[in-house]
């Protein structure tokens, strides 16, 4: 009986050991299974910051060609201003050369005569 009793002992001690080490291998199993999500989120997280990076480089892409277009407009709009301002000049020049011309040509002072609403003024005459 006592004989008995020990090799009940030992079986009951055996499924204890198998039981601790079956409770240490799903421990394991389970660290293996966290260690690996972990992975998985970092690189994940890589991911997002990679795209975050991408995003970033091409906000800045079209903050340049913006800045690059608000620019030209400038330009051109310089350009512009500069244009008028010749065209104007030439007109004035046009202008002084037409009254220079009539003022020299008697013929065409008698001709402005005959027209009232073509007469320069007197003031502008002398």
């Amino acid at each position: 009986m006592l004989l008995h009793l020990m090799l009940l002992h030992l079986t009951l001690l055996q499924l204890k050991v198998l039981q601790l080490i079956l409770l240490h291998l799903t421990l394991l199993h389970l660290m293996m299974l966290h260690l690996t999500l972990l992975r998985l989120k970092l690189l994940h997280l890589k991911l997002l910051h990679l795209k975050l990076l991408h995003l970033k480089l091409l906000h800045l892409k079209l903050l340049h060609l913006m800045l690059l277009h608000s620019r030209l407009l400038h330009l051109m709009f310089l350009c512009l201003t500069l244009l008028h301002l010749v065209f104007l000049h030439l007109m004035l020049l046009h202008l002084v050369l037409l009254h220079l011309v009539l003022m020299k040509n008697s013929s065409n002072q008698r001709k402005l005569q005959l027209l009232p609403s073509l007469q320069m003024p007197p003031y502008l005459c002398t």
